[in-house]
């Protein structure tokens, strides 16, 4: 039996204490953390492709995850890979 989309919202937010929306945003943003670890490709390329055409916001999303921006998250662990910025 399905249930509806408020059923599963109200239980994500009883149970787990977030929402879909915060779930779907934290995908996201593994998602760019590991584009920003493992390709070349421009910060504002990877914000798109995730779905966010507001840098600004994908920037106070992706800071609120990790606790730094996207290029100081790309920077720090490519010093950690010992490679070249």
């Amino acid at each position: 039996m399905g249930h509806s989309l408020e059923h599963v919202t109200r239980q994500l937010k009883k149970h787990l204490h977030v929402t879909a929306t915060d779930i779907v945003n934290q995908a996201r943003m593994e998602y760019a953390a590991c584009q920003l670890k493992m390709s070349d490709a421009k910060i504002i390329d990877i914000s798109l492709e995730c779905g966010y055409n507001n840098m600004g916001h994908f920037y106070k999303l992706f800071d609120k995850q990790f606790g730094v921006t996207p290029r100081r998250y790309r920077l720090k662990n490519r010093a950690l890979a010992g490679q070249t910025p």
